[in-house]
């Protein structure tokens, strides 16, 4: 069977054997061979709640999305993310070629088409303390890694030194990468070869040093599967012990060589329109950046943390010798689909939808859902009783940084109760039949009941479930179950609101970051009629760094709330602006040295937290928009406070200047 397999690929690799029959002939070939080759019990690793992780901050880049937000927006509304090259990258002439044999022959491109960041180019290299001499040596992907690991931090309600407390600093950090986009030179340039020699450790490595985390720090490169093995290696350390919290993600940039590489193996898309389940003839590229926080379930549960979604399960193996590396193998891939639901605890019919790896590939979507097929037909499914769609029929195939970019539209799926329809192609994939099996291609926004089963059979409060599906070309393949997470019944009774008032706190590092924090707090409220003031204002105090430009303001509603936020951030320093409304505001670098002269930092403290103790606002106000440091954890303690995402810091993000021969000039330069 194994000689007729290596046949089938050779006459398809010389050109003799269409791809649309191979993959009809390889489908029929595993399913002639028993669906339990290995019939071997898998080990339990979930260890039920005690060894489930929680994800409790997430934060992202997307094609056409600069947050998750927007990009739960695009993928609801059917946003086509794909467009050409911008002109800011990189030129098309000398790059572009529409006949895919032209291109071949003359070392250019064939496909002008992907998912693009926006604005790679400009950073906030004062907020992370980056000189500019620096940030010449730096790629792009490892200042844009940054900067979205301390918006999952953010997202999580988290400062430095909060997530230290909690953990003592023991925080894994795992970056599914891949080397070659570290840095983006042009097509020719002569320093290709230091480019490539850089290491992709770095990524890691400079979140771990910014954060001082102790725990492990590794950069993952598994080509299209590195982002969610990271997140196996991630739950594995977590399981172990090896670190008490885990900061996992994963991080693509374009670059045109890499147009041209995989044109000389015509791997890319000829036409815009080649997505997943097509009947394509590629894939279209993307990039992506996206940091997701982890704890153990049972530790974030305690801590009160944000609970975007729980892990139930993760898995990893390799399809072994069989076949080129360039081809997914069904038998390797069902094995580790049936491995991670086993993992999970979870039988198929509690999986609502399956957020596959398709990227628009004919053979290897086939292939995909034929295990798939294998791994779900074990147990009694209803016909198309699951969702199975991609997000990079929307956004295209985002490499290292794609099974992240899945994960992230499969936790948004199982918080907002909603399955978000893919782009289902006009002509679909010949190699695929659906009717016969337990899935089916979203068309459009389907609410998603978490009460009843996939098959009908209504169950007690059924938590929503997702599985995640990745493979790299190399044949390394990784999965995940998740479960969306329910809050606690004392934190559900809590939600009436409360008439007290509440200490509602912002700083940055100049006042027109000040004001524009201002601004997209107003924003948030207006929108989320949900939140409650007690937990904002928890998060803003005890999540959120405190800068040198400070506004604080006591309100007992959303409405006073609105009106202080609305009068704006002059510097006064008593109780009659915003309408009345206690507002505060002052500079904590030119005040906390005349508080100094009067008290010493012991004396201060000591003040501050009787001040705390007593909740006595207005002080606690007034002293720290002049630099003090409160005690804020004291004003909650025993009160079961939840951590919320809010707005993160407004970053000012200007050009980076680089030498002519480094990244991100070259890739505003034609490729020549």
């Amino acid at each position: 069977m194994q000689d007729l397999k290596r046949y089938i690929f050779q006459e398809v690799r010389d050109g003799r054997l269409p791809v649309d029959a191979a993959a009809s002939y390889l489908a029929h070939l595993d399913k002639v061979v028993s669906a339990s080759t290995d019939s071997r019990s898998l080990p339990d690793r979930s260890g039920g709640e005690a060894g489930a992780v929680a994800i409790i901050g997430m934060a992202g880049r997307y094609p056409q999305a600069d947050d998750v937000a927007e990009y739960w927006r695009n993928l609801v509304e059917g946003v086509d993310c794909i467009t050409e090259v911008p002109a800011r990258r990189w030129l098309l002439d000398d790059f572009y070629r529409e006949d895919p044999q032209a291109a071949k022959a003359e070392g250019l491109s064939y496909c002008k088409w992907g998912g693009f960041l926006k604005d790679i180019e400009h950073f906030d290299l004062e907020f992370f303390g980056i000189s500019h001499d620096e940030a010449r040596h730096l790629g792009p992907k490892e200042l844009l890694f940054l900067e979205v690991a301390w918006q999952a931090m953010e997202a999580a309600g988290y400062t430095k030194a909060g997530l230290h407390q909690s953990v003592s600093g023991d925080v894994g950090v795992f970056v599914g990468t891949a080397p070659g986009t570290h840095h983006h030179f042009g097509v020719g340039s002569q320093r290709n070869a230091r480019a490539h020699a850089v290491s992709i450790g770095s990524i890691a490595n400079r979140v771990s040093r910014t954060f001082d985390w102790r725990g492990p720090s590794m950069s993952i490169d598994t080509q299209s599967s590195s982002s969610l093995t990271a997140l196996h290696l991630a739950c594995e350390s977590l399981h172990r012990g090896d670190c008490q919290a885990a900061l996992v993600g994963g991080i693509t940039l374009l670059y045109p060589e890499l147009f041209v590489y995989l044109s000389q193996l015509r791997l890319l898309a000829s036409q815009p329109d080649s997505r997943s389940f097509s009947q394509g003839d590629g894939l279209l590229l993307a990039e992506g950046a996206v940091a997701m926080l982890l704890k153990p379930l049972d530790r974030a549960v305690a801590d009160g943390d944000n609970i975007q979604a729980i892990i139930r399960g993760t898995a990893a193996n390799h399809a072994g010798s069989l076949g080129p590396h360039m081809i997914p193998n069904v038998s390797a891939q069902a094995r580790l689909l049936e491995t991670v639901l086993q993992r999970a605890g979870a039988a198929a019919h509690t999986i609502g939808c399956v957020e596959s790896a398709a990227n628009g590939s004919p053979l290897g979507d086939a292939i995909e859902v034929a295990a798939l097929v294998r791994a779900f037909g074990k147990q009694s499914l209803g016909p198309q009783s699951i969702a199975l769609s991609s997000a990079k029929s929307a956004i295209g195939h985002a490499e290292a940084a794609s099974g992240m970019t899945q994960l992230t539209k499969a936790i948004l799926q199982v918080r907002n109760g909603q399955i978000a329809p893919g782009r289902v192609p006009e002509t679909i994939n010949s190699n695929l039949s659906l009717n016969d099996t337990p899935f089916f291609l979203p068309d459009h926004v389907q609410d998603w009941p978490g009460a009843e089963s996939s098959v009908g059979v209504v169950e007690a409060q059924q938590n929503r479930r997702a599985l995640v599906n990745s493979f790299g070309a190399g044949g390394s393949y990784a999965s995940v179950v998740i479960e969306e997470h329910k809050p606690s019944a004392r934190f559900v009774a809590r939600q009436a609101p409360s008439a007290q008032p509440w200490l509602v706190v912002l700083s940055a590092r100049s006042m027109d970051r000040l004001a524009a924090s201002m601004s997209l707090l107003g924003n948030f409220v207006r929108k989320h009629l949900d939140v409650t003031l007690e937990d904002l204002a928890y998060t803003l105090q005890v999540g959120r760094e405190s800068m040198a430009f400070r506004w604080a303001a006591i309100v007992r509603d959303r409405d006073e709330l609105l009106r202080a936020l609305t009068a704006g951030a002059s510097p006064v320093h008593d109780a009659a602006v915003g309408g009345g409304l206690p507002v505060f505001m002052g500079n904590a670098h030119d005040h906390q040295a005349e508080m100094s002269r009067w008290l010493d930092e012991r004396a201060q403290q000591d003040l501050l937290l009787r001040y705390a103790q007593e909740q006595d606002l207005e002080r606690i106000a007034a002293c720290w928009v002049t630099g003090a440091k409160v005690p804020w954890p004291v004003m909650h303690e025993g009160t079961g406070r939840q951590r919320i995402t809010l707005p993160g810091y407004p970053m000012s993000r200007v050009s980076i200047t680089h030498s002519p021969d480094d990244g991100l000039q070259a890739m505003a330069r034609s490729v020549a």
